[in-house]
């Protein structure tokens, strides 16, 4: 039978990540448990992590044993688990943030930033404000800046990321460019030197994501397979040019072969290159569809991650963020050779949502268009063999006050206690899972009451537009924040 004698609200046991709130190594001490701050080398482990005082060196990582020591953040597997480790040499479990920012969001149907407003109103300056949130995230367990933020100034304190936004892909519609085209080589380039270079010799910079949540086919954007985006590009055009070549590899250079598959009468491959659209939708040509998109994949990540490396050899590749729900197993299996770490943006959907997604994958096209989620991540890291992120998630609720209208896709909750157990039961689900290495929270602040530039008015944020912390989201985290320093 388990006891909490000094009902601190953790059971006596050993330390344990698996087990943490059976984790209290004195439980004659109110004052000892895994959420207990330990500062000073006072001969006693308050937080039960195995190491009197802190525990952490000057990048975050544990100090409670260590590996080879480099110039920049790398990763590793490790006593059974992935691992980021630090330039010290210390495993680093990346609990972050993301969209920190001293304005905050824009509104613009009030031409406002509210959160920045009132920020001013507060503090005066953002260098006072920064002082303000670097001291909350010390006590909240947060170690990392996110997407989105402000790390040019945020990342001279915190270890930080950024993203690059290589496609130049519209990631509200959808739109997908040529990446077979020379200028999509040259944007990339050109992004990689004017970002990239400046901070390659930078420690404190974790790596780099390449890209947001890009369409890869059909979803809520667009209900075409990115064949049929590229088979409506011009004739000239590389992307259609890639695409008429990957028909006729398909079909042995056999155009009856092709008109018999597709319905068509072509009296040659150079007639297809004139096509704008190709097939009926049946199931068959949905997955030959699908299969031209290992060959994009192919194309798009090579390319970013060598310019990328021309530019900058020392950094992670974090990837490209995917959408969980709508990741293609093709997309995953091609990314795998390019990238160091798979990053995957997860929300729990309601009840339609789910429904919708699952309609667009068996229904419409008859053919299997996403991932087969069975595990937490698992099913990302068995395909690519790389360490997984959890880069984007977040819960709103009702009492916050907030509209939460936009978009109508995430359950709106009762309480701030329930957003908190939501946190928690994330977070532990990866603390747990051995392929992780960390999640991010979604976002700082949250979004305006009006909306920012896409509609989204949500309770997303650790504090409101005020800058006041939603406290039992916040004290949650600086408890599960702290859990993967406890033993396995």
């Amino acid at each position: 039978m388990a006891l909490d004698l000094d009902r601190d609200g953790y059971w006596a046991g050993p330390p344990s990540r698996q087990r943490p709130r059976r984790s209290d190594c004195d439980d004659r001490d109110p004052a000892v448990h895994p959420g207990a701050a330990d500062e000073t080398v006072d001969g006693v482990d308050q937080d039960c992590d195995g190491v009197d005082g802190p525990a952490l060196d000057v990048w975050g990582g544990w100090t409670g044993w260590a590996l080879e020591p480099g110039d920049f953040f790398r990763v590793e597997e490790s006593r059974g688990r992935w691992w980021f480790i630090t330039p010290d040499g210390h495993p680093f479990f990346s609990a972050g943030v993301n969209a920190i920012t001293f304005l905050g969001d824009y509104s613009p149907t009030r031409d406002r930033y509210p959160y920045g407003e009132n920020n001013l109103a507060t503090y005066g300056s953002a260098d006072t404000w920064r002082e303000e949130l670097f001291e909350r995230y010390r006590a909240w367990g947060i170690n990392t800046v996110g997407s989105w933020s402000d790390w040019r100034a945020l990342g001279e304190t915190l270890p930080y990321t950024v993203i690059l936004n290589l496609s130049g892909a519209d990631w509200e519609t959808g739109v997908v460019p040529d990446y077979f085209a020379a200028a999509f080589e040259a944007r990339a380039d050109s992004i990689a030197a004017e970002t990239c270079a400046p901070l390659a010799e930078d420690s404190g910079l974790i790596g780099w994501f390449l890209d947001n949540e890009l369409r890869w086919g059909p979803d809520y954007r667009s209900l075409r397979f990115l064949f049929d985006d590229y088979l409506a590009f011009e004739r000239d055009t590389a992307g259609k040019e890639a695409v008429v070549d990957f028909l006729k590899r398909h079909h042995d250079g056999d155009i009856e072969a092709l008109n018999r598959f597709w319905g068509s009468d072509f009296g040659s491959f150079d007639e297809v290159l004139d096509a704008l659209s190709l097939g009926e939708g049946s199931p068959a040509q949905s997955d030959v569809k699908e299969r031209f998109l290992v060959e994009v994949a192919e194309r798009y990540y090579q390319v970013t991650t060598t310019a990328v490396r021309t530019h900058d050899a020392n950094h992670l590749i974090l990837g490209e963020r995917f959408q969980a729900q709508l990741t293609h197993d093709e997309v995953l299996v091609a990314c795998a050779p390019y990238v160091d770490v798979v990053s995957v943006n997860r929300y729990h959907l309601n009840a339609p949502a789910e429904l919708a997604i699952w309609c667009m994958d068996e229904v419409l096209f008859g053919t299997q268009l996403y991932v087969d989620g069975y595990g937490w991540f698992e099913e990302f890291h068995d395909l690519t063999g790389r360490p997984i992120l959890h880069t984007e998630f977040g819960y709103r609720a009702f009492d916050s006050g907030m509209p939460n209208t936009w978009p109508p896709i995430y359950p709106t909750l009762l309480t701030q206690r329930q957003r908190a157990e939501g946190f928690e039961r994330d977070a532990r689900r990866s603390v747990r899972s051995p392929w992780m290495l960390g999640y991010h929270w979604f976002k700082h602040s949250d979004q305006p009451w009006f909306g920012r530039f896409d509609g989204e008015d949500n309770n997303f944020g650790l504090v409101d537009l005020r800058d006041e912390p939603y406290g039992a989201l916040v004290r949650r985290m600086a408890e599960v924040n702290r859990w993967w320093t406890l033993p396995e």
